[in-house]
């Protein structure tokens, strides 16, 4: 395996911050350079915490381990939320949680401290743990389809909580973790990050409420839960046409769909009503021209009929080839 120290992978973006693009294309390359030479979430947690000096201290150390572990074994039979997409968004966790911090130094404002980064990764590699390969839907009684809220979130926070548990974990790191972890329901978590981003405390339905969702009180797991939001869907929205594409790909395969089923009608969607347009913690944010091109790529599907059915990547080339006839 390629024993390139893990900083340079990570610490790529801090030396070039102003160019968000070349940064996703560098993201783009080490995420594939990890699958190529088979990382999996357990060894490369292993190098996070030689990585982040004295972590090896702190309780959550054993409890990372036994996480990444478990997704290395989780989702096998998933094209999308398998071993694979847990390697990647822990890995772009990491990587955007030392951007923010090192934009927050240049601003000699807070940063997160060695404990956070520790609870933010537990939360980026166990977020999707015993993922069925469904959505959060459940059969009601009238074996109907019924939304079920928080569904795979819950399953995968609780088995994160057994693992913090077992290691000693106190009640405000489990409470964080489990925080971060439910905020990645799109429909149902998004939303609650938003108003607390916001700053505001009282738009948070009933339906969606949570208790772990105290926890958005602290700056720190705020900045956590929005990492990990912008992690899990990075890939997709924030990297090059060539990572949306496959991404879609394999979301198709995994929820049965026929090839280009989700279009430029559905790309629309993920990233102007789910996403807003935006990503939303500080290290995502560096990454939101990657977004935008993106979403311009999309708009150009949507109003070119023949192009309609093709990928990303295709429009790209041909966007590319008419500016330089």
């Amino acid at each position: 395996m390629n024993d390139t120290p893990l900083t340079e992978g990570f610490t790529f973006a801090l030396t070039d911050i102003e160019h968000p693009f070349a940064d996703a294309r560098a993201l783009s390359h080490l995420l594939e350079d990890l699958r190529r030479s088979r990382h999996c979430s357990r060894t490369i947690c292993e190098r996070i915490i030689r990585l982040l000096k004295g972590s090896d201290r702190d309780p959550l150390a054993p409890a990372l381990l036994a996480i990444a572990g478990e997704a290395d074994a989780s989702g096998l039979a998933n094209r999308y939320h398998n071993p694979a997409h847990s390697l990647d968004v822990g890995v772009i966790w990491l990587t955007l949680a030392l951007l923010s911090n090192r934009l927050a130094e240049r601003a000699s404002q807070p940063t997160l401290t060695r404990h956070d980064l520790l609870m933010g990764c537990c939360a980026a590699f166990g977020h999707d743990i015993h993922h069925d390969g469904q959505g959060n839907e459940a059969l009601g009684p009238d074996n109907a389809p019924v939304y079920v809220p928080f569904r795979l979130e819950t399953q995968a926070a609780d088995f994160v909580t057994s693992r913090l548990l077992a290691s000693g974990a106190d009640a405000d790191t489990i409470q964080t973790v489990r925080c971060a972890i439910l905020i990645t329901d799109v429909v149902h978590g998004y939303p609650v990050l938003e108003t607390a981003l916001a700053g505001g405390t009282g738009a948070i339905h009933a339906d969606a409420e949570r208790p772990e969702f105290a926890a958005l009180k602290r700056p720190a797991t705020r900045l956590i839960a929005a990492t990990l939001r912008d992690a899990d869907i990075l890939q997709s929205a924030g990297l090059t046409a060539r990572d949306h594409d496959r991404q879609t790909a394999a979301l198709e395969a995994e929820r049965g769909l026929p090839r280009h089923a989700l279009g430029a009608e559905a790309a629309e969607v993920f990233f102007e009503h789910i996403l807003g347009g935006r990503f939303v913690s500080p290290g995502g944010k560096r990454f939101q021209g990657s977004l935008d091109r993106l979403r311009e790529l999309n708009q150009r599907r949507l109003s070119e009929p023949a192009w309609a059915k093709l990928n990303l990547e295709t429009v790209a080339h041909l966007c590319l080839s008419a500016s330089a006839s």
